[in-house]
């Protein structure tokens, strides 16, 4: 059988904060008949919970009142079952900030006409520009994911990982020069 709506049999005072309803308004009336919806994705997860007792944890847009929520649902007795919610609206704007911005960065590290990595804090490659016949230590394809330390010689690889702690610790770019002989000829960078 599939469930259409749930019934609210109590709630405390932080869901009343959080659907701007009080609990007179809420106790004893269905999600449907307070909110004019109800998510049927919603009602299939409560519906197994019940009938499997086991608690079942998700993320998902709540379309009652518009906000992106963690939801732990769990069983009380036979056929009542309980959710706490955690909004994580501002969470997940940021993700999707972050994204578009990661977005941005990437075309823009396209235009940068000089040899140019990214680094994680680890020292992995996580991004690189290198112009047309430009090679440092390895093509471009067998760097990124790849440790300073797996591609670079040794004395540059720790220079390097230096660089990148002073970075994220002065949270500032850090630049630096050196020489890299290749392919019998010397190169300054």
């Amino acid at each position: 059988e599939k469930p259409v709506d749930y019934e609210f049999v109590t709630v405390n005072p932080a869901f009343e904060e959080y659907v701007s309803q009080s609990a007179d308004k809420l106790v004893g009336q269905t999600c449907l008949s307070v909110f004019g919806k109800v998510d049927h994705n919603w009602l299939s997860i409560f519906k197994e919970v019940v009938d499997t007792h086991v608690p079942y944890r998700f993320a998902d847009y709540d379309i009652t009142v518009g906000r992106f929520l963690e939801v732990s649902v769990f069983v009380l007795e036979s056929d009542l079952f309980a959710c706490t919610f955690n909004d994580i609206s501002e969470k997940v704007d940021a993700i999707n900030e972050a994204r578009k911005v990661g977005s941005y960065a990437q075309q823009v590290i396209g235009l940068i006409p000089d040899l140019f990595y990214v680094f994680d804090a680890k020292g992995v490659y996580i991004e690189c520009n290198m112009p047309e016949n430009e090679e440092l230590f390895a093509p471009q394809a067998e760097v990124i994911g790849r440790s300073v330390f797996d591609v670079m010689p040794g004395y540059l690889a720790s220079v390097t990982f230096a660089k990148i702690e002073k970075a994220l610790l002065s949270k500032s770019i850090q630049e630096y020069q050196f020489s890299h002989h290749s392919n019998g000829v010397e190169k300054y960078y």
